[in-house]
C-alpha cells in the first residue's frame, strides 16, 4: 500500500479576508472567511489519485502539466474536493496498480497517466517506489 497521510492533517489559520470565495477569487458576495493551510503528507500515488482524477479534473491536458504554478493550484482544488480517508486511500492503490500496468485508472489513459508521474516527479520531486505497491 503506498504511504498515504502518514499522520492527521494539521492546518494553520492565518488571515481574515472578506468578499473572496473559498478558493480565494474576489467576489464581494462572500462571507468573512479564515485563510486555512493544511498540512498533508502525500505521496507519489497520493499525488497521481488526486491529480488524475477525472472527477475533479482541474489537470484536463498534457499542456497543462508544463505550468508548474497551474499544477499546485491544481492540487489544493483536487485536495479541497477530494474525501480523505478509506476513499482515498483506495484511489491511491488502484492509481499504483495502474501505474505498474495491473489495472487501469478511470478517465485517465496511458500517455496522461506517464506525463502526469513525470510532472509529480519535477514539480515535487517523487518517483514512484521500485517494484510497485502490493
Amino acid at each position: 500500500m503506498p504511504g498515504t497521510l502518514t499522520s492527521y492533517a494539521t492546518a494553520t489559520a492565518e488571515r481574515l479576508v472578506t468578499g473572496a470565495c473559498m478558493f480565494g477569487e474576489r467576489d464581494p458576495r462572500q462571507p468573512q472567511r479564515v485563510t486555512v493551510r493544511p498540512t498533508f503528507h502525500l505521496s507519489f500515488f497520493d499525488l497521481l489519485a488526486l491529480l488524475g482524477n477525472p472527477d475533479v479534473a482541474f489537470v484536463e491536458d498534457v499542456v497543462d502539466l508544463d505550468d508548474d504554478a497551474y499544477v499546485m493550484e491544481a492540487l489544493n482544488g483536487a485536495l479541497a474536493l477530494t474525501p480523505l480517508g478509506i476513499p482515498f486511500e483506495e484511489a491511491s492503490e488502484r492509481a499504483a496498480d495502474a501505474w505498474y500496468g495491473r489495472t487501469e485508472l478511470t478517465g485517465c489513459d496511458r500517455e496522461f497517466m506517464t506525463a502526469l508521474g513525470r510532472t509529480i516527479t519535477r514539480v515535487f520531486g517523487l518517483a514512484p517506489e521500485l517494484g510497485g505497491a502490493a
